[in-house]
Order: C-alpha cells, then sequence, then structure tokens
C-alpha cells in the first residue's frame, strides 16, 4: 500500500491504493473498505491497471479523482464510481506510466502532469536512483485533461517526476523534483530553471509547500546516499526553501541518520504538513532504513533554523500481522486530514488511523472476532493463489495467499486463522518462502494437510521460478513439516491420488518446474523421479494432474515459454512411462482439468510470457482429440462442477501487457461449453482462482 488521500471535506473518507490491488475508499473512517477499481477492471491493460503511483483530488470537487498509475491518467467524476481515461498511451506495447498530476487550484482545467514511476526510491538502498526506462516529461493540459502538451525542459530526461507542486498565491509559478533535481518555471510552464542550491545532491523525492506566517515555505524530502561503514558520508534528508527554491536550507538537524551497529543509514521518503498549524510536520522513515530507529517524527517548529524532531510512533502492524508474524516499522505514505487536521493515516503494508495528530494509532484492515481469528474489513492487499474446501465441512476451508501464507476459516468466512508463524515461515532444507500455491486435504483424515510453498506468482516470476517445496500437516494446519526428501527445489504443481493409499502413505506427484515429475506413496517422505518418455521436455512440465476415475491415467502440461510445440503428455501407468498427445493444440498449458465423467480440460496459450492468442480446449477421448469450447488467450483456471459436468467455470485472468482480444473476467457456462456468459459483475480485480465447494 502505497499511496493516501483524505477527502479533503470529509474526514471519514480516505482513498487507498498499491501496487497491486488497485484502489479502495472507506466512507466510515476506516471501519470498512470497499475497492473502486470498478470498470478499471474491465479494461485491456492487464495488471499494469492496478499499479497506482498517486491520487488526487480535483481542489474545487472532492468527487472528482485522479488515479494515476502504470497504465496511464484515469479519472473519476463520483467519487470513485466511473473511471474515464485522460492519457493513456502505449509504446512497443508497454504502457507509459504517469507518475503524478497537479491541478490549478484556481482554474481547474490547468493540470500538470508527470511521466514515471513515483515508487522508485521506496526502498532504501543507499545508492542514487537509476535512470528510469520508461517515457518521460512534464505535460499540460488546459482544457481538464482532454489534450495534452509536452513542455521543454532543457536537461531534463531519463528521470521520473516525484511531485508537481502549484504555488497556490502565485498559480504561474510552478516546481517539481526528480531524480536530476528541482526544476522551477515561473511563467506557467513555458520555461525552466534549476533550483538546486543548497542541496547536497539531486536524487530528490516529496515536495510540498505551504504559507507559514507569510512566508511560502517549500519543503522536500532527498533521497539518504552513503558509504556503509562510514558515518560521514550521509548525504540526503530534509530540506526547507522560503524563497521558492532559490536556495536550500538542511533542517534533518536531529533526526537519526545512521546506525553503526549495523552500518545502516535512515531514508527519510514520505511527510506531511499539519493544514491547521503548518510548523507542525510528520515524516516517516522507508523500507530499508534501519529498524531499530525506524518510525514517524514530528516537529512542532518547521519554521526554526534548527527543528527539533521528536519519535511519536513506532509502526507496528496490529491485527492478525502481530510483532511475531511480521516486523516491518517504516511508512510508505502519511497525510493529515484537512477537515480534521488531528485526523492522520498512515499505510505500509496496511493502513492505521490517529485521532489525536499522531500519539496513537489504530489499524483498520481487520477486526478480531474470537481469540485469534479475525475479519478482513474490505482492504484486501494480495493476490490468493489457492483454495481447498474440507470434504464433508462446507464451513471449513483453506485459502493460500501469494505474501501472507495460509490461513483457515472454521465458520464459513465470519474468521479466519493465520496458520503461518511468521511471514517466510522456516521450514529446512526449504528457504524462507512467503507463498501457498496448492492446498490439498487428505479425503479420509482431513486434519491432514499437504501444501506446495513459493515465492509468490510475481516474486518468483521474477526470479525464473527458482524456489518452492512440500510441506504436510497432521493437525489441521497449525504446524508444518517439511516433506521434500530427495526433492528438488522449485515451482510445484501437486496432485493427490484420491483413490488409493491411506492417511500417511498417499500417494502424490510433484510437477518441479525445470527439474521433472516426482512421485511419492508414503505422503513425501521419499520421491522418486518417473519422467520416462518427456526426454528433454521434463523440465517444462507446469501443470500435472489424475483422472478421478483412474488413478493409473495423469495428464501433464507444458510451460515452454513460447516455443510452439505440443504440449500435453499422458501416462497410463501410474507416471512410469509418458507419451505425447500428438493431436493437442500446440501452446504453452496453463491449467488443466479431468472431470468426473474423464473429460479433459486445457488452457492453452500460444506464448506464456507474452501471449495472442489461445482457447479452453477439451478432450472427451483420452487426448486423441480437442475441441475448442472458449475462445481466450489466457485462461489459467478451469473448474468443472462434480455433480454437474455441464457446468463449468474459467478464469480469464490478465497479464502484464495490453489485450484488447480476450475477455477478463470469470466466464461460467452451464450447457457443457456452447454458451458462455461473463459473471464478473461486482468484482473489481482479474487475478482469480477457483474452486468448487460442496454442500
Amino acid at each position: 500500500m502505497h499511496f493516501l488521500k483524505f477527502d479533503p471535506t470529509n474526514e471519514n473518507i480516505l482513498y487507498a491504493s498499491g501496487d497491486i490491488e488497485g484502489i479502495f475508499k472507506t466512507t466510515d473512517g476506516g471501519l470498512s473498505w470497499q475497492n473502486i477499481n470498478n470498470n478499471l477492471a474491465r479494461l485491456p491493460y492487464g495488471g499494469n491497471v492496478y499499479w497506482t503511483n498517486d491520487i488526487v483530488i480535483d481542489p474545487q470537487n472532492s468527487q472528482k479523482i485522479y488515479l494515476c498509475g502504470g497504465a496511464g491518467l484515469w479519472r473519476s467524476s463520483n467519487g470513485g464510481q466511473q473511471w474515464d481515461s485522460l492519457f493513456v498511451n502505449y509504446a512497443n506495447d508497454e504502457p507509459t506510466m504517469v507518475s503524478t498530476i497537479a491541478v490549478n487550484s484556481s482554474n481547474t482545467n490547468i493540470i500538470y502532469m508527470g511521466l514515471g514511476d513515483r515508487t522508485e526510491g521506496s526502498f532504501a538502498d543507499y545508492e542514487p536512483i537509476p535512470a528510469y526506462g520508461g517515457r518521460t516529461g512534464l505535460y499540460k493540459s488546459t482544457d481538464g485533461g482532454t489534450s495534452w502538451n509536452k513542455l521543454n525542459i532543457p536537461g531534463f530526461d531519463t528521470a521520473s517526476i516525484y511531485s508537481i507542486h502549484i504555488v497556490n498565491e502565485n498559480s504561474d509559478t510552478i516546481l517539481i523534483s526528480t531524480a536530476k533535481g528541482i526544476y522551477r518555471s515561473l511563467n506557467g510552464g513555458a520555461s525552466w530553471t534549476v533550483a538546486n542550491n543548497g542541496l547536497p545532491h539531486t536524487n530528490c523525492y516529496m515536495l510540498k509547500g505551504t504559507n507559514i506566517s507569510g512566508t511560502y515555505t517549500l519543503f522536500l524530502t532527498v533521497r539518504t546516499l552513503g558509504t556503509p561503514g562510514n558515518v560521514a558520508s550521509f548525504s540526503g534528508g530534509f530540506f526547507r526553501s522560503d524563497d521558492f527554491g532559490n536556495s536550500w536550507t538542511d533542517i534533518t538537524s536531529d533526526l537519526p541518520k545512521y546506525e553503526p551497529t549495523d552500518s545502516m543509514f535512515l531514508d527519510y521518503w514520505r511527510f506531511d504538513i499539519n493544514p491547521s498549524n503548518p510548523a507542525h510536520i510528520l515524516i516517516a522513515t522507508t523500507r530499508g532504513s534501519h529498524w531499530d530507529e525506524a518510525g514517524i517524527y514530528g516537529t512542532w517548529d518547521a519554521d526554526s533554523p534548527v527543528p527539533t524532531w521528536d519519535l511519536v510512533f513506532y509502526p507496528f502492524h496490529g491485527g492478525w500481522m502481530d510483532s511475531a508474524f511480521f516486523i516491518d516499522p517504516y511508512v510508505f505514505d502519511i497525510v493529515f486530514s484537512p477537515s480534521n487536521p488531528a485526523k492522520v493515516a498512515y499505510c505500509e503494508e496496511h493502513v492505521s488511523i490517529s485521532n489525536d495528530t499522531g500519539t496513537t494509532w489504530q489499524q483498520k484492515f481487520t477486526t478480531q472476532q474470537v481469540a485469534n481469528k479475525w475479519k478482513g474489513n474490505g482492504l484486501e492487499l494480495m493476490n490468493t493463489d489457492a483454495i481447498a474446501f474440507h470434504p464433508t465441512n462446507p464451513d471449513v476451508y483453506f485459502i493460500g495467499y501469494d505474501d501472507f501464507g495460509l490461513f483457515r476459516t472454521d465458520d464459513n468466512a465470519n474468521s479466519f486463522s493465520r496458520l503461518d508463524p511468521k511471514q517466510s515461515p522456516d521450514y529446512a532444507p526449504l528457504p524462507p518462502l512467503d507463498g501457498v500455491k496448492d492446498i490439498i486435504i487428505d479425503p479420509q483424515i482431513p486434519t491432514d494437510i499437504y501444501i506446495s510453498r513459493w515465492g509468490g506468482s510475481q516474486g518468483d516470476y521474477i526470479a525464473d521460478y527458482p524456489t518452492g517445496g512440500i510441506l504436510y500437516s497432521s493437525d489441521n494446519g497449525n504446524t508444518f513439516a517439511p516433506r521434500v526428501g530427495s526433492l528438488p527445489e522449485g515451482r510445484c504443481d501437486l496432485a493427490m491420488d484420491m483413490q488409493s493409499g491411506a492417511a500417511g502413505s498417499r500417494t502424490l506427484y510433484c510437477a518441479v518446474y525445470y527439474s521433472g515429475i516426482y512421485k511419492t506413496t508414503n505422503s513425501g517422505q521419499s520421491w522418486t523421479s518417473v519422467n520416462t518418455g518427456f526426454g528433454a521436455e521434463a523440465g517444462k512440465v507446469w501443470q500435472i494432474v489424475i483422472d478421478p476415475n483412474n488413478n493409473q491415467t495423469l495428464y501433464a502440461g507444458l510451460n515452454t515459454r513460447g516455443n510452439g510445440n505440443i504440449g500435453i503428455y499422458k501416462s497410463t501407468n501410474g507416471g512410469q512411462n509418458w507419451s505425447l498427445l500428438n493431436n493437442t493444440p500446440a501452446g504453452d498449458v496453463l491449467s488443466l482439468f479431468v472431470d468426473n465423467a474423464g473429460k479433459i480440460y486445457a488452457g492453452i496459450t500460444d506464448n506464456f510470457d507474452y501471449y495472442t492468442s489461445g482457447g479452453l480446449y477439451r478432450s472427451a477421448d483420452g487426448g486423441n482429440s480437442w475441441s475448442e469450447i472458449l475462445d481466450h488467450s489466457r485462461v489459467i483456471d478451469v473448474q468443472v462442477h462434480p455433480l454437474d459436468t455441464t457446468i463449468i467455470v474459467a478464469t480469464g485472468s490478465p497479464w502484464y501487457q495490453y489485450d484488447d482480444i480476450s475477455p477478463l473476467g470469470i466466464h461460467l457456462t452451464t450447457d457443457g461449453g456452447l454458451s458462455w456468459q461473463d459473471v464478473s459483475a461486482g468484482i473489481n480485480h482479474t487475478f482469480f482462482n477457483f474452486g468448487f465447494k460442496k454442500k
């Protein structure tokens, strides 16, 4: 969660947004939240549309909200119920990121728009911000965003714009902060000069201004640079200008700068100014700063030559994210409510609100129902990768999260128990892993749980799927132990033979990406490679499923990253031998399912990393022939109703690319695939996984 914005007229309305979840809104001070992506989730811009760089509210109309993000600039005229595009531009199939905007308060048709990634530098590493690789620049609109003109700023390129500040007393005076310093225009953007005098370097972050006792004052955070081990090398901090940027004064003062024991600096990224007392400022450290002295700091004399700073609060998450689970005492944004400055909000993985200008805080993402059981308030921050239902009790099921691990509900989602002792728990010899990909519940003894851990759908993709392994629990998921044996490490796809064996001696198959398929007949205590017939393609197995009617029949789907080969193999002897199903449509196999009638379903795309075509295919004769039942280039999950095989759900999920062909969302057929309907209404995100629940 990276950005917060209070409605300037209502202290109980707060907007929050981040990198993968989109934008949320509360109208009751954080007691409940609603995702307001709304029609954004139906647009063809893939996952980029959920990436947020800033939220800006029109200074004359609080119902008019601007959302700056990974796919462009959007505006809502009704408080987020509907979004309209103001600036969307793709070059070589890559979106142009809008970092921030500024709206002229006296003439709201005048808008300045900066390009780039505003989250660059949010992690302290004490190094200069690298050149931004995307499209950059500053643009101006004089017709409310209908048209845009690029402004010429000599010497400015390859840098994101972090802040645009219009001086209210003179709206022709504009300043921008960038990784190349501060630029200033005194004539509405017609000409520009640098304004870096007094700054230690030009890696500048957040810029804000206000009138203090008749003097217009600018405040600026500057990225911390330095050489660990050399306290004197600290360069950065917090700066003030009383002359519109002609000169800057370092007012970092007694803010902590360095912790010699661990050779770590502290980096100050976000701050806000109390609107009723502008000499009162709250500032916070960003992630990567030293943890002992991280926190929210405050000064009540920001206009003095040497302000005094005090630690106001050491952030902690609260709720189910207690200190045992996760300690991350940093802040990605902090804001005062303009209509009631006693109310302050900050965010990191969650949102907390203070009603006493920052002295005490309450988390606003979850509510405790009973001891160690929690229910979310609607502020859902992470993707779910797995769902598994208890075989006989419909009120019990497990949820596997991308970053937050494993949860269980015993009361049909009225409350959840966190099952991971901490984020990225230690289960040696596996490395710490925060994601849960697969969950399998033993059908005879439902307290026996098998899960596959991994680094998450994004983290593992970026790292090319190097990590993962299998864990086993005999106590309903309360504790786990590794079941890896000779199983190589990597992304696992796990399947259980539900027809043979007994609890404690189950047959399972695990497809480890880049290694191949492994089989156990003793619930994972030992594993054997079963890859005869794959040849060099064994390491490309992405999906594995067992025919529920014949436990000796298995199907494996390959992810060859777009080489165009046929990608489904079949075994009829429990994995001992495999043969290629030559009549299968070519492509990467994203999903596989075998229903209770023995029909096989495969979601196939032409390229896992960058797709252009594909579909959901079905075979009713063991894979000898196939027919397309849904034209969709990225079906990542398919489920068939266990009691009625004419009811099929297919999930068309986006990737990080422009796609105006494949319909995003949840697709349902009740006639075996002859016709489909989109049943996504009311769901404001398009990364889905599904399972059918027995009643």
